[in-house]
């Protein structure tokens, strides 16, 4: 039943069961818990799939948490120590990760990463640019420019389907970043193609997925340990990864941009 959900749900980001469309399942993240001494970075991320990888990802990523006793969804910050999941002991942990990563470097095309220092943003952006985009916004703009120019590369020009969770609290930041980035196309200012936005709630694996990626980047680009059995999650960039973070010349040609616009 699910299996068919996800089906109809392919042909409504997409208009069509084109097997060979993207779809780019993404996660927002940002982990302000002072664990470090670095400001915080906003991080958007995730993985590219298509369609039979997208319906089939599901199928496994689902096993394997039964396997390990684990009703869906998870997310990251449920292994807290007071979190649901936070009594996995270090083994059993990295044993569960070591299969989640094995699924995600299995089916992904790729993945997708895309940061943002608070400090930067605040700094180097006028109050009128930052009120017209957050610093999720810049980061889903980012992220989704890579992913059309890494599909260009590959020789793929179709449209590009976004997938986010429902409620995320970033959703209305993405939501207007989108809706801009369609207008820039079609002021001719932007080489990407049209691709639709929909949000779904985390039970769909791709999700669960994007938000392991985007913890763990997180956690890189603040030079933050990923241990106590996450040490898996690190696999994932070490193949079909993209990542890249802001530079204050990119900031200042978005200011510039926006300045005169």
């Amino acid at each position: 039943m699910f299996h068919k959900y996800l089906e109809n749900l392919w042909f409504v980001m997409h208009h069509s069961d084109d097997p060979e469309k993207l779809t780019l399942a993404i996660a927002c993240y940002l982990d302000e818990s002072g664990t470090d001494n670095q400001n915080p970075h906003a991080v958007v991320a995730g993985l590219v799939l298509r369609r039979e990888r997208f319906i089939r990802f599901d199928s496994d990523w689902n096993s394997i948490l039964s396997k390990f006793r684990i009703d869906p969804p998870i997310h990251m910050n449920e292994f807290g120590k007071h979190g649901r999941l936070g009594h996995i002991d270090y083994s059993t942990r990295n044993k569960l990760f070591k299969e989640l990563v094995y699924i995600i470097n299995r089916y992904k095309i790729y993945s997708v990463a895309i940061s943002l220092n608070h400090e930067q943003y605040n700094n180097m952006l006028s109050a009128k640019t930052k009120k017209e985009v957050s610093i999720y916004g810049l980061c889903f703009m980012f992220c989704a420019h890579q992913c059309f120019a890494m599909s260009k590369v590959n020789h793929y020009y179709g449209s590009m389907a976004f997938l986010i969770e429902e409620g995320n609290e970033c959703a209305e930041d993405v939501r207007r970043a989108h809706k801009g980035m369609i207008q820039m196309r079609k002021e001719g200012k932007t080489y990407i193609s049209d691709g639709s936005l929909t949000f779904e709630p985390k039970k769909l694996s791709p999700l669960q997925a994007a938000d392991i990626i985007a913890w763990g980047v997180r956690r890189k680009v603040s030079s933050v340990p990923i241990i106590k059995g996450f040490e898996p999650i690190i696999t994932i960039f070490n193949e079909k990864h993209i990542q890249n973070q802001y530079t204050d010349e990119l900031l200042k040609s978005i200011e510039n941009y926006s300045g005169n616009s």
